[in-house]
């Protein structure tokens, strides 16, 4: 599976492993605590899904759409955070092409009961290793809307830097930019 921009490919790994969790492509047995996902206020404020997509039949067209699209030129690089421990669904990663630029944007969100638990950044770290390893990204961007302490934290402690202000069309305005290059990832 791949996650084609020009310029550059992903492959979509089976599965990347953490001491906790598993990060894997999503699969049909995902869509109950996906949905629940969607239809949580709090798991989705800084998110950019239109009001439709959380409802029943939006997120069941959005949740078939991810899992139909794997393997193909337009797929969606969006995958599953299962906890180990009990086969939980955690959240979900993922990446998607900055515009106008060779960077690829890091998302991560989690199911509010998983918050705090350091998951997000240990999910985050383990994609990183695997871009960075596999592919020829140079560049790993976030863009974190300025209320999102919590992201800010995780991108952190990744490694990622601040860099500014930017605006951003998908988030609907400014949000805080940070970011990792390929360089500083393996240099720490």
């Amino acid at each position: 599976m791949a996650f084609f921009r020009e310029g550059f490919s992903i492959k979509i790994p089976e599965r990347l492993e953490t001491d906790r969790l598993y990060i894997r492509p999503f699969i049909d047995k995902d869509w109950e605590p996906f949905f629940s996902f969607m239809r949580d206020e709090k798991a989705t404020q800084y998110l950019s899904f239109i009001a439709e997509q959380k409802t029943y039949k939006g997120a069941e067209e959005l949740f078939s759409m991810i899992i139909d699209r794997y393997g193909k030129e337009n797929q969606i690089f969006v995958m599953a955070v299962i906890r180990k421990s009990d086969d939980q669904y955690v959240g979900a990663i993922g990446l998607m092409p900055v515009e106008g630029s060779t960077d690829v944007e890091v998302f991560y969100t989690l199911l509010p009961k998983y918050w705090g638990k350091g998951y997000a950044t240990e999910a985050t770290h383990r994609l990183f290793a695997y871009v960075f390893s596999e592919s020829d990204v140079q560049r790993i961007v976030a863009s974190i809307f300025p209320a999102n302490e919590a992201s800010e934290k995780v991108a952190e402690r990744v490694g990622m830097a601040y860099k500014g202000f930017v605006m951003r069309k998908l988030q609907g305005g400014r949000v805080k930019l940070y970011t990792l290059s390929r360089e500083q990832f393996f240099s720490r």
